[in-house]
């Protein structure tokens, strides 16, 4: 899966803190950069919530835990 364009959709969120304020990310838009054993390696190009997808986030890159992924959307 190295280098394709995904969308990730995650089981439980993750929440990036920054600056006092808290951003709860439900889905990922990117690229595989790296699989590993655990997980994927993903450079990140958007970020989506329970509003739907937003602004661009600080996160260039992310390791992603397997155990954390409900599903991948292969674009």
């Amino acid at each position: 899966m190295n280098n394709q364009n995904v969308i990730i959709y995650l089981n439980t969120p993750l929440v990036q803190l920054e600056k006092d304020q808290g951003e709860v990310i439900f889905q990922i838009k990117g690229k595989i950069v790296a699989e590993e054993v655990l997980g994927f390696q993903v450079q990140i190009k958007a970020v989506g919530n329970e509003k739907g997808w937003g602004e661009k986030s600080s996160l260039k890159k992310v390791f992603i835990p397997i155990h954390k992924i409900d599903y991948i959307s292969i674009e």
